[in-house]
């Protein structure tokens, strides 16, 4: 259990620094994109009370050291979906007021690794704001390849561009 937790900090302080080095990607679809530090988040938690599996967290930062190539290559998105959501915003000082406002959602599809691995990337735009955001990386969803994946790869050791 020790060698697992110290893998997955190792990966995380390398995801970090490819974070800080990466904070905004230029993409010629939606020209920058922004990457906060609500990926975090996603990456090691399934919820607010549950969280992933070693092998899970592990593969999707895998997948996250790919975002900048594929967003950086990527001319079209693969799939679309606009919703409704409920945010905060601060008026004043400790105010706030909840506000409805349309989401849009895109993601993004890759083939990496010589066809053997697929990443599904997620971005999203608020109506009102200017700027698109980096919600998540998703290692192939199917639940067979997704466990092909999980076993195979989990040391994974090369050095990622």
């Amino acid at each position: 259990m020790e060698i697992n937790l110290e893998i997955l900090e190792k990966m995380k302080q390398k995801a970090l620094l490819y974070y800080k080095e990466n904070k905004k990607i230029i993409s010629p679809l939606f020209w920058e994109i922004r990457i906060t530090n609500d990926w975090f988040n996603h990456i090691e938690w399934k919820n607010k009370v549950h969280k992933r599996d070693f092998k899970e967290a592990y593969v999707r930062y895998i997948c996250f050291f790919y975002t900048k190539h594929i967003l950086e290559n990527s001319n079209l998105y693969q799939e679309f979906r606009e919703k409704i959501e409920q945010f905060k915003i601060k008026i004043w000082k400790k105010k706030y007021k909840n506000v409805n406002e349309n989401t849009f959602y895109y993601w993004f599809v890759a083939i990496i690794n010589n066809n053997k691995h697929r990443v599904r990337i997620v971005i999203k735009k608020h109506e009102k704001s200017n700027y698109f955001e980096f919600v998540s990386v998703v290692p192939a969803w199917k639940k067979d390849w997704y466990l092909w994946w999980r076993d195979n790869i989990l040391f994974f050791d090369e050095k990622l561009e």
